[in-house]
């Protein structure tokens, strides 16, 4: 336990609370707090479970022994280090304690080399007990490492939120670690260090980790249990006839509200989901940073109003935060705006008020047009965006600048991603009357990636059938989710360029999961009902008549989508199932039909 109490009856001066000792880690370059944007790591010691004697006048069987069998702080850190011994690293995982996995998630979080050991501390975590500044230590761990855990957040933000609103009593916590990692950190209480976080931090706590899309399964109807009268009866305490004197009796029965019957009902009682409370504090505390932040801040801070499910913010308090976080960027210069375009695009995609408007018009579109032209010639432009969600519309992204380690394959696709999330929240905006002109312009750093993927493909396509006779896959340049997101951003903003992004488009699928869908293996992606209808209605509105111009038409991507939609019409949404077979019906071939 964080604190250890000892009570004597009889003395006053024995009822102590002792602040243990802390355990240090090494704090590497990688973990100390950076100057400005999103770095700012948290590296809390967890507390020791060594237990001193707390009254030496107190008798014997009063006293607290220490545990022989924990080491001491210098020991302990050794001892937890693992050894540097990355051989044994999965088996100690398996049996390690939440200390053990907080040193071991940090010194992951550091090393790239020991980074596909983090899905075995993910499982790990999710079965041991945690003590909540050894839970914040590895939620600081996930946020570096770009996890999003439902599960794990949960058990994690659990204890967080209970030690933040909790009533316990006794004195500031004295970290020297924690004080000088986290410049935010003031005051010496736990309240006081969730509050200092990294926006970061803030902004993961505030979302819950609640990133997930829309399947489009069929929800199962909620049928309410019947009861026999015996049962209802057991349930509900009746009370009749009441028993008042007269005059009280007759003013009740002839009252206003004439009730003949006195119910007791007990309400079933749920406990709120852990973070919720948490969440919706710090979603205030959110708003009050507006006024002040620099432009990496309300970057970061935008992300809350990302995802459109799971709003933390709802009612007047949604609107002061679009209209602050608005205002603030009507402040900026467009050359500020700029490395953080995808994450202001991405945030403000929804707002909707004169100071939305304000912000859009005279400092996102203009630079929106200079990152859209210089990427149009140059795709590198898109490495320096930073601050935005990893998970933007429910799709895992690369953030940071590419490492020359990754491979020309992995920046390729990182540009790629970041190219079709502008043209996807830029082409939906609220904001934004899509015209033309600004149409090609977005598209043109994304046609762009796909065709000089789609070229660089073509020749080890054309290898292997001649190799082997049977047509393989491609890697993957964009996921299905987002080739799904950027058909429906086409159909959004009413613009089609003769087809030719569409086009793209569909050719990239064609050969990204063709040989997937036709060996019905679902290796490569889910394949949502709400994904292949979207896909299947771009299809049919924006592709028609374009087959010529590209290497396979668009009725062999409607044939793809009908094998694998086929099996979950049962279990979809009604207008999924029917904006699927309508698109179908207009452009599928015949041997479909």
């Amino acid at each position: 336990t964080p604190f250890a109490r000892v009570c004597c009856p009889w003395s006053d001066e024995a009822n102590l609370w002792r602040q243990p000792a802390v355990r240090p880690f090494a704090a590497s370059a990688d973990l100390v707090a950076s100057t400005e944007e999103l770095d700012f790591p948290a590296a809390v010691a967890s507390t020791s479970n060594a237990l001193e004697v707390m009254d030496p006048h107190a008798p014997s069987w009063l006293s607290l022994r220490v545990n022989n069998s924990l080491k001491s702080d210098g020991q302990w850190f050794e001892t937890a280090d693992f050894n540097r011994s990355e051989e044994n690293l999965p088996v100690q995982v398996d049996s390690a304690s939440a200390p053990a996995l907080v040193t071991l998630a940090l010194e992951v979080a550091r090393r790239r080399s020991m980074q596909g050991l983090w899905g075995k501390l993910v499982m790990r975590a999710k079965r041991v007990e945690w003590e909540a500044l050894d839970a914040l230590v590895f939620f600081h761990c996930m946020v570096k490492m770009k996890c999003c855990d439902a599960a794990l957040f949960t058990k994690l933000v659990d204890r967080i939120e209970g030690k933040y609103f909790s009533m316990q009593l006794g004195a500031p916590m004295e970290h020297v670690t924690v004080n000088s990692i986290f410049p935010q950190h003031y005051g010496g209480t736990f309240q006081s260090l969730v509050l200092g976080l990294p926006v970061a931090h803030l902004v993961k706590l505030i979302l819950r980790d609640r990133v997930g899309r829309t399947t489009g399964k069929l929800r199962g109807e909620r049928t309410q249990p019947v009861l026999d009268d015996a049962t209802v009866k057991k349930r509900w305490k009746t009370l009749d006839p009441v028993e008042m004197e007269l005059w009280e009796r007759e003013q009740f029965e002839k009252g206003r509200i004439w009730v003949k019957r006195i119910r007791h009902v007990e309400a079933q009682v749920t406990r709120m989901q852990p973070g919720k409370k948490l969440a919706a504090t710090l979603a205030t505390y959110a708003l009050q940073l507006l006024p002040n932040a620099t432009n990496w801040m309300l970057a970061e801070l935008s992300q809350v109003t990302v995802f459109s499910s799971g709003r933390p913010l709802h009612g007047d308090m949604l609107d002061d935060f679009q209209e602050t976080l608005s205002r603030r960027v009507a402040q900026l210069d467009t050359h500020m705006v700029m490395p953080y375009i995808l994450a202001f695009t991405a945030g403000m995609r929804n707002y909707a008020g004169p100071e939305a408007c304000r912000a859009w018009h005279r400092i996102l579109l203009p630079a929106i047009v200079r990152v859209a032209r210089a990427a149009g010639d140059d795709l590198s432009i898109l490495d320096g965006q930073r601050s935005f969600h990893s998970h933007l519309r429910g799709v895992q992204h690369s953030v940071g600048r590419p490492d020359p380690e990754d491979g020309i394959l992995s920046t390729q696709r990182r540009r790629a991603e970041r190219a079709a999330q502008l043209f996807i929240a830029v082409a939906t905006a609220r904001q934004v009357n899509v015209d033309a002109q600004l149409f090609d312009m977005l598209a043109m750093p994304l046609k762009s990636a796909l065709q000089q993927w789609l070229a660089a493909e073509q020749q080890i396509a054309v290898e292997d059938d001649s190799a082997s006779g049977i047509a393989s896959s491609c890697p993957i340049l964009l996921p299905l989710e987002t080739v799904a997101d950027a058909f429906g951003a086409c159909v959004a903003c009413g613009v089609n360029d003769d087809g030719s992004l569409p086009g793209l488009l569909a050719e990239l699928a064609i050969k990204q999961f063709g040989h997937d869908i036709a060996g019905k293996s679902s290796a490569l992606s889910k394949y949502d009902i709400s994904d292949l209808s979207v896909i299947a209605h771009g299809v049919a509105l924006l592709c028609t008549g374009i087959s010529a111009d590209i290497g396979t038409g668009p009725t062999d991507l409607l044939d793809l989508v009908w094998i694998t939609a086929e099996p979950q019409l049962r279990q979809s949404e009604p207008h999924l199932v029917l904006m699927l077979l309508d698109a179908l019906v207009r452009s599928g071939s015949e041997a479909l039909l």
